[in-house]
């Protein structure tokens, strides 16, 4: 993490959001966002997706749109366009010699719906790069 803190740092010429994408784009699957965030369809895509009010004038709807094509580059339309950050980092501390309750959560089982849809988002998620399976042995707390 030192290490690209240093370089983050090196770029004082960059603007934050250029190191901040130079950084993610480094690090993230090839996707149109990373491509081409301003591809005219993608933008259509991306306004299509967002609900603007009616309560507003058309001048104001107009101002949104344009800002949101402004802008295009900060929205994914899909799981494989969410970026890295290298601002966050989870670390969980556990004494690995800890001895974990036995008891099990009281929780209903997953409907045939509910488990499709369940592992269909893990799939997703699992080709986006953001998780990754793991033998069970190599967790502690599985039941």
């Amino acid at each position: 993490m030192e290490r690209l803190a240093a370089a983050w740092d090196e770029t004082p010429a960059k603007t934050e959001r250029e190191r901040s994408a130079s950084f993610a784009n480094s690090r993230a699957p090839e996707s149109q966002r990373t491509r081409d965030p301003f591809d005219p369809e993608r933008v259509q895509k991306i306004l299509d997706n967002v609900s603007i009010g009616a309560d507003i004038t058309a001048a104001q709807r107009r101002e949104v749109q344009e800002t949101l094509a402004e802008f295009a580059d900060v929205f994914a339309l899909d799981l494989a366009e969410v970026l890295p950050v290298d601002f966050v980092t989870h670390k969980l501390n556990v004494d690995p010699d800890a001895k974990l309750p036995r008891t099990r959560a009281s929780q209903p089982g997953l409907t045939a719906a509910q488990k499709s849809w369940y592992y269909d988002k893990l799939d997703e998620m699992e080709k986006a790069g953001i998780v990754a399976r793991v033998q069970s042995d190599f967790v502690k707390c599985v039941s």
